[in-house]
């Protein structure tokens, strides 16, 4: 009995990390973290990204890409902002979820956002960002 209660004890110890952190994987196959907080979410890469630079036309610069941990912010009004991708939008479908920047889109096949530990926030719009409203 006592080493029953133990093992179940011990597996709830193990799988609690697993089950509080959430785990998104890009359509270019890039792995992000889910954490939230009152503002909305956050993806971050779990391996650096490769992204080119943005001039501050919109327009990209003929350089190297910059590659390093991304981390997306995603808020509770369809705001979406990258330090460097600037600031976009994102929308939710039974499809996955969509994060735009400019001309830049990171699409999230097959996802559905949802805070690992419940939301921390009211949402604008029930989770459910959209254009097609």
């Amino acid at each position: 009995m006592k080493n029953s209660f133990a093992i179940t004890i011990l597996s709830i110890l193990v799988t609690l990390p697993i089950i509080a952190q959430a785990r998104y994987i890009s359509g270019a196959g890039h792995s992000y973290n889910l954490s939230c907080n009152k503002n909305g979410y956050t993806l971050t890469s779990e391996n650096p990204v490769g992204r080119f630079y943005m001039n501050k036309y919109g327009g990209f610069a003929p350089r190297l890409p910059v590659y390093d941990t991304e981390v997306i912010y995603l808020g509770t009004s369809c705001d979406a902002y990258s330090e460097l991708l600037g600031e976009g939008k994102w929308e939710w479908s039974n499809a996955g979820f969509r994060v735009m920047f400019n001309s830049v889109f990171i699409d999230f096949p097959r996802g559905e956002l949802m805070c690992p530990l419940g939301n921390v926030f009211e949402y604008d719009n029930d989770g459910k960002c959209s254009y097609y409203k």
